[in-house]
């Protein structure tokens, strides 16, 4: 046999001099023994193995390990040529039987530029158990890291040719992990493996391994793990930069400020990713412009790839959440990217890319991510379903008018429930509240802006932060209540556009502005030219969509907040100036007003409310983001009434809460789109 067998040991017994006899038998002449730092009790067995096998025994001082046993042994054999093609290595106790190590060896002989790999079948019942998890583990994870389907990643049966051995003795790695990079290597330097399967032997239980499942399963995992490391460092470098910017960058325009935002992260958190790369992980050391011009290109198309899908999905789903839309949409094109590194970037033979693999690469992680997804989607439905049919009718009706507020996943209760429960979620009884709300009307608390304000009132708006266990938001104070007045685009229609807030302060040059009223918004691709309701400025009535009562919003002659629920007949009666149709009313003659079932769910929300001298206060709260969740109606009624208001109700939420101050918006917009085309808004000179 032209092949040399190679065996590693450390403190063997006698069966080594069994496996040794059966390869004599069998016409392999030359044996190479390795005695990695054995006991002296061991000596014996090692005399034996030289003198009367004729084996060549060489000895560490110390424990090494595996892997630096087959490296002594490759040197040895490279350093005193022979007739033999190559090697084999094979294990000390008689786990691979003589007939697989023929086996291999002469698929050796007939496969001369491939790595041949004696493959065991793990779900054989006298697999210990161990084994067959460390195996199996790793040969999934190779499969996915790696792009190398072997089904024994872990075997000690080997065979490799000359040339193969001058690659592989260095190999990084002196003990276990030393296999595993071995397999590494063969990926890198397009060395082809041949696996031929063997019978799946155990001595003992595998009791005399000398594989320490911690110590081992790390060093097996260490350079798997460097390239996790490496792109986790450069995802939080890129969506803490993203974040960051998100909220610095002065631009009005979201889908513009995400796309900057996305351009600036990507190129910081690149460079440190490539360098990364490139010296730790890859250990590449292909021509520099050569590869960095290949890592960019794949970067500026993921880049790309990442904005359209961030913006994509943003618009898809209303009030979507900018950062979170983001983190999901780099994970899936982080396993893209992967592979494509693994292939083409950092491929240290500059030959012609293997499409097909890459392709087939991609194709298999698209499956796994569409997959990992169904699984994140059973198990919101699970937590939703969870909540809907659980005991808690306070949770249930918070999920509800959560949903039911949104534009774009008003469909989930109806899978759920009947449009006449989702009803009693969510509007109840609202005859008894307007009934609630004409016994407040009896104890009437006065409200009298002041005549005599100052110059310095007059102009000063104070804006301060308010937070909640659930929400952050902005108040504005206002002393003057005469400074706000109700912008209406010129012409109300279904096909009309409606305006932009920033557009809006910047033509009229105000000092600040916030969304107004109700408009038809079909499924969240409304043109935002059409109000609801009742609309009402300069004491005109301008639009009536109204059956008959409606909640309406605004300021009557005398500059006194008006949150009633009435007729446009009955606002033009009372004097109304400028009103707009929304809701609820949130407080009443100093008083909230009681609100249905959870009073309303965790959204974004705009509110308005009036103190007894006239002083106005408006409400934004951010929500639907990571940093907000969102506001009740029962949390606004709580803020206007620590606020002072002795009046309030709440305006248009969701996307549409916007508060502009000095040409910027002060709150953080729920849309990553950008501001949505309202028909109304109100306006403070």
């Amino acid at each position: 046999m032209k092949v040399t067998a190679v065996i590693p040991t450390l403190n063997p017994n006698e069966k080594i001099l069994k496996v040794v006899s059966e390869l004599k038998e069998t016409d392999f002449e030359k044996i190479i023994v390795v005695n990695d730092g054995s006991n002296s009790d061991c000596n014996y067995i090692f005399q034996k193995l030289e003198s009367e096998y004729g084996c060549v025994i060489l000895t560490h001082q110390k424990n090494f390990g595996k892997g630096k046993g087959i490296k002594t042994a490759m040197a040895y054999f490279l350093e005193n040529p022979c007739d033999n093609v190559g090697i084999i290595t094979l294990d000390d106790d008689g786990q691979h039987t003589i007939k697989d190590v023929v086996n291999c060896a002469n698929a050796l002989l007939n496969n001369i530029d491939k790595l041949i790999l004696g493959t065991r079948n793990f779900n054989s019942p006298n697999v210990p158990f161990k084994s067959k998890c460390g195996n199996k583990i790793t040969s999934k994870i190779f499969q996915f890291a790696c792009g190398l389907k072997i089904s024994d990643t872990q075997t000690g049966l080997r065979a490799m040719s000359e040339n193969l051995i001058k690659i592989f003795i260095s190999t990084v790695g002196d003990r276990f992990e030393y296999e595993t990079n071995m397999l590494i290597d063969c990926k890198e330097n397009n060395i082809k493996i041949k696996e031929v399967l063997i019978d799946t032997v155990y001595i003992e239980g595998n009791k005399a391994t000398h594989f320490h499942p911690l110590r081992d399963s790390y060093m097996i995992y260490k350079r798997l793990l460097k390239f996790i490391f490496s792109s986790g460092i450069s995802f939080l470098i890129d969506i803490l930069l993203f974040t960051l910017l998100m909220y610095l960058l002065p631009i009005s325009s979201t889908a513009t400020k995400i796309l900057t935002s996305t351009v600036i992260a990507r190129i910081s958190s690149s460079l440190f990713n490539f360098f990364a790369n490139k010296n730790l992980v890859f250990n590449n050391n292909n021509n520099l412009p050569k590869t960095i011009a290949k890592y960019y290109t794949l970067c500026i198309i993921q880049m790309l790839v990442s904005s359209l899908l961030v913006s994509g999905i943003s618009f898809l789903c209303t009030s979507s959440l900018a950062t979170l839309w983001k983190i999901l949409v780099d994970i899936f094109l982080f396993f893209c990217s992967y592979k494509i590194q693994d292939k083409w970037v950092f491929s240290k033979k500059d030959k012609k890319t293997n499409m097909k693999r890459i392709i087939k690469g991609i194709y298999h992680t698209v499956l796994s991510i569409i997959f990992t997804a169904l699984c994140c989607l059973i198990l919101i439905t699970s937590l939703v379903t969870t909540v809907f049919f659980g005991p808690s009718q306070e949770y249930k009706n918070l999920l509800v008018n959560t949903f039911m507020e949104t534009s774009a996943l008003k469909f989930i209760p109806n899978i759920y429930f009947s449009k006449d429960k989702i009803k009693e979620m969510t509007v109840g009884n609202q005859k008894q509240i307007n009934a609630y709300i004409d016994s407040m009307n009896n104890t009437k608390i006065d409200i009298n802006p002041k005549d005599n304000i100052s110059d310095k009132e007059k102009s000063d708006i104070i804006i301060e932060n308010v937070t909640g266990s659930t929400y952050m938001g902005k108040i504005m104070i206002i002393k003057d209540p005469s400074r706000i007045s109700l912008y209406t685009i010129p012409e109300f229609s279904h096909k009309s556009r409606g305006k932009l807030l920033s557009e809006v302060q910047k033509e009229l040059n105000v000092t600040a502005a916030f969304n107004g009223g109700a408009f038809f918004d079909e499924n969240g691709f409304g043109t935002g030219g059409m109000p609801k309701g009742i609309v009402i400025a300069n004491g005109k009535l301008l639009s009536n969509t109204a059956s008959e009562y409606t909640t309406l919003i605004g300021f009557d002659k005398e500059n006194r907040l008006v949150c009633e629920n009435i007729t446009a007949e009955q606002a033009l009666k009372i004097g109304v100036r400028d009103a707009v149709t929304f809701g609820p009313v949130l407080l009443k003659n100093g008083e909230k007003v009681p609100q249905l079932g959870s009073g309303g769910g965790l959204n974004p929300r705009t509110a308005i409310g009036q103190r007894a001298d006239g002083t106005i206060l408006i409400l934004v709260i951010d929500g639907r983001q990571p940093h907000s969740l969102g506001a009740t109606f029962n949390d606004l009624a709580q803020i206007m009434l620590e606020y002072g208001a002795v009046t309030a109700g709440n305006l248009d939420g969701g996307s549409s809460s916007m508060l502009f101050h000095n040409g910027k918006m002060i709150n953080s917009l729920s849309s990553a789109v950008g501001e949505r085309p309202i028909p109304t808004a109100f306006i403070i000179k």
